[in-house]
C-alpha cells in the first residue's frame, strides 16, 4: 500500500511538471505563452495538444489578415470534423497584452494563442519556416513537424480544404466533411 501512495504521488507531481497550462481567455480561446514565453517551436509544440495545426501569422495592424478572420466560420467546421487546431501566432511585438487579448475576444479568435517573440522568431528562421510577410499560414502535423509554411488562407476555403486533405491524409480529398462556401471561394 505504501508503494502504491508514492507511485501515485511521483506521477502526480511528474504530470504537474511536464506541461505548461493553457490559460482560458474565454471559452474556447486559449493563450499557451500567458506564463511564460515560447521560445522554440519545440516548446510550442509541447504545449499544444497533439493534432495536426493550421497556424495563422498575423497582426492586429495587417489588413489582409483581419479579412481573412471573416473566414473562419467556414472554416473551423472542416478543421474540428478533422482535429485540427488553430493557432494564432501574433506578430505585434509593440502591443500592450490588454490590447491584444482585448483584440482577440473581440474578433472571437477561437482556439490557441501566442506572441512571437524575438527567441521563436530566430528559431523559426533557424528551422527555415519563417517568411517576413505576413499573413503566413503553416500546416504543422500532429508531431509537431511543420508541413508547409506556405499554405494557403483561410479564404481559399475548398482549395486549402484539398491542401489540407492531401498534406494530413485526411479521409477523401475534402477529408470528412466538405463545407459549403460562398461563389469563388
Amino acid at each position: 500500500m505504501k508503494h502504491l501512495f508514492y507511485l501515485i504521488l511521483l506521477l502526480a507531481l511528474a504530470g504537474s511538471c511536464a506541461h505548461h497550462k493553457a490559460w482560458e481567455l474565454a471559452p474556447g480561446i486559449y493563450v499557451l505563452d500567458k506564463n511564460s514565453p515560447v521560445e522554440t517551436l519545440a516548446d510550442l509544440r509541447d504545449r499544444l495538444p497533439r493534432n495536426a495545426v493550421y497556424v495563422d501569422r498575423w497582426a492586429t495592424w495587417c489588413g489582409p489578415c483581419l479579412e481573412e478572420f471573416t473566414c473562419y466560420d467556414s472554416l473551423r467546421p472542416f478543421l474540428e470534423a478533422n482535429g485540427i487546431d488553430i493557432l494564432y501566432l501574433n506578430s505585434d511585438m509593440d502591443i500592450e497584452e490588454s490590447l491584444w487579448l482585448d483584440f482577440i475576444k473581440e474578433n472571437k479568435l477561437y482556439g490557441y494563442h501566442v506572441r512571437l517573440n524575438t527567441q521563436l522568431q530566430r528559431d523559426l528562421i533557424d528551422q527555415k519556416v519563417f517568411i517576413p510577410r505576413i499573413p503566413q499560414f503553416m500546416i504543422m502535423d500532429s508531431a509537431g513537424t511543420v508541413l508547409n509554411h506556405q499554405a494557403l488562407k483561410p479564404c481559399d476555403g475548398k482549395d486549402l480544404q484539398r491542401q489540407l486533405s492531401g498534406i494530413l491524409h485526411l479521409e477523401g480529398p475534402e477529408g470528412r466533411i466538405g463545407l459549403a462556401y460562398p461563389p469563388g471561394r
